[in-house]
């Protein structure tokens, strides 16, 4: 892992699972590399289902490099996440950056480099 960016390999060193609309870090994650978090007003976590998990009042502002070069900043909410998945990726940022996705293989392909720039 480079220092101050999260490179995603799936399976390999940080596995990503995608969520509907939120960007989530695990907070054992952020603990175990002492990754710096910003406090806010407490926001709660609303499962796909309709329950409420868990209360999240920090965020954590990240960069995330994928082995095919492309590169992003993202805000993440902190909170404890289970299994192991340390870092879920938001529906909006898959719509927004369009990957193809094969998932049979696990990847990611971006049809360029940064998309937003």
């Amino acid at each position: 892992m480079q220092l101050g960016t999260v490179t995603a390999y799936f399976y390999l060193l940080v596995t990503i699972k995608f969520s509907f609309a939120l960007f989530i870090v695990d907070s054992v994650f952020v603990s175990r590399y002492c990754l710096p978090i910003q406090k806010i007003d407490p926001l709660l976590l609303a499962l796909i289902d309709g329950t409420i998990n868990h209360l999240m009042n920090y965020v954590i502002s990240l960069p995330i490099k994928f082995p095919c070069s492309y590169s992003c900043q993202t805000e993440f909410f902190v909170t404890k996440l289970e299994g192991s998945y340390p870092i879920v990726l938001g529906h909006n940022w898959l719509t927004q950056n369009n990957p193809s996705i094969n998932w049979k293989k696990e990847t990611m392909v971006f049809s360029k480099t940064n998309p937003e720039n």
